[in-house]
């Protein structure tokens, strides 16, 4: 579960910080894991950003 006052902030937030959050959280929940092996790269699309961002992910 988000807190609220995380998600009213990121809400809140312009596109560019938007991205920056998603690709810090990214870069957190894949350092060191089996998925920096996997080349294959998908599509993650979130309905509060407006953008789509990418990473590395294992099937």
């Amino acid at each position: 579960m988000i807190p609220s006052d995380f998600r009213d902030y990121f809400l809140s937030s312009s596109l560019i910080i938007q991205q920056d959050i998603v690709n810090s959280l990214l870069s957190l929940s894949t350092s060191g894991s089996h998925l920096e092996e996997d080349k294959e790269r998908k599509a993650v699309t979130c309905p509060h950003v407006k953008a789509n961002a990418y990473l590395q992910t294992v099937h």
